[in-house]
């Protein structure tokens, strides 16, 4: 018998370890030489380097404190000599005193202007302990332990209130995971424009206790349209090409705003559109080509221009309308008069 356990995992790198000793002779013997143990000659190993030890000679056990062990795997042996029968025995155990280590993806954001929009809320939830063998070409590997004793995965708002409850296990396994969420409660709540805190409470199998906090971000809101204005109302064969001027402002986590143009004509009564990009709170630019792939697209006529914001994740703001835009670029042709 022996202690700790064949391949049994341990949290304390200080452990007092112990060995039963059968019958020298083996289990099933008659011959029980009287105080062959005491006479008998011990030597215990722990990685291959001899420690101290103790007898208990009416228990026949062979005890002994390992001091400081490391992380990961360890062997221990015991090989006991009486009058040049020896027998010996080796286990190996695990040192794990580190917790599960959980990371989430840098930026999660969900639109919840539906319950049927939103994403995944990922996270990976790694626990290893390194594997020594002197046979490895690197020396130590990481090894997963498998399962963890239990997991937890919530979201809570800037109060710390618990909004929703992503994920509870018991003898929980490792790896990278998603869950669905629509950025609503779990009472149906819609949650308002902002950034939650994801949390991960994990403990591995031997009781190290690990968590982890991410951000989570509810975006239902789009960039906000700060100016729009044309270069020009009245377009000529002699002016400038009409150009509107624009500028974003998006919320801290988003780098780039977009405009999406509508241009009518309500001479003719019809509608192309165009897409632009910036950098938030820069200045921008979107000028019109008159003619798109040879076909003339901006006909002379009146136009109405609807600009609408968005974000990378089709949160659209309402429109801005600027109207009577006059495109007038057919030159007069010389008019011939005969008087008679």
């Amino acid at each position: 018998a022996l202690a700790p356990l064949q391949n049994s995992y341990v949290k304390d790198k200080n452990i007092s370890g112990s060995w039963l000793c059968q019958d020298i002779m083996g289990n099933n013997s008659q011959i029980k030489p009287q105080g062959w143990f005491n006479a008998a000659t011990v030597r215990v190993k722990v990685d291959g380097v001899e420690i101290p030890f103790t007898k208990d000679l009416v228990n026949y056990a062979v005890n002994y404190d390992m001091q400081n062990l490391a992380d990961g795997n360890h062997t221990a042996e015991i090989y006991v000599n009486y009058l040049g029968l020896e027998n010996s025995q080796a286990m190996r155990f695990w040192v794990d005193t580190t917790p599960p280590v959980v990371t989430f993806p840098d930026k999660m954001r969900f639109s919840n202007r539906s319950p049927l929009n939103g994403g995944f809320v990922a996270c990976t939830i790694k626990d290893t302990v390194p594997f020594r063998h002197p046979n490895l070409v690197e020396g130590v590997y990481d090894t997963d332990t498998v399962f963890l004793s239990n997991a937890n995965l919530f979201i809570t708002d800037s109060s710390g209130t618990l909004v929703t409850g992503l994920y509870s296990a018991i003898n929980g396994r490792l790896g990278t995971f998603a869950y669905a969420w629509n950025g609503y409660t779990d009472n149906g709540y819609q949650l308002p424009h902002g950034i939650y805190t994801l949390n991960a409470q994990t403990v591995d199998r031997v009781g190290n206790a690990g968590s982890a906090t991410g951000q989570v971000i509810v975006d239902n809101r789009a960039p906000q349209i700060d100016h729009v204005e044309p270069n020009v109302t009245i377009v000529t064969a002699d002016s400038d090409l009409l150009a509107l001027n624009w500028r974003v402002s998006c919320d801290p986590w988003e780098t780039t705003g977009y405009v999406d143009v509508t241009f009518t004509n309500t001479t003719t009564n019809e509608q192309f559109s165009s897409t632009a990009g910036s950098a938030s709170g820069a200045e921008a630019s979107l000028t019109m080509m008159y003619f798109v792939g040879g076909i003339n697209v901006m006909k002379d006529g009146k136009y109405d221009i609807a600009v609408v914001s968005r974000d990378d994740i089709a949160n659209t703001s309402d429109p801005v309308y600027i109207q009577n835009i006059v495109v007038d670029r057919t030159r007069l042709t010389n008019a011939v008069v005969n008087i008679v």
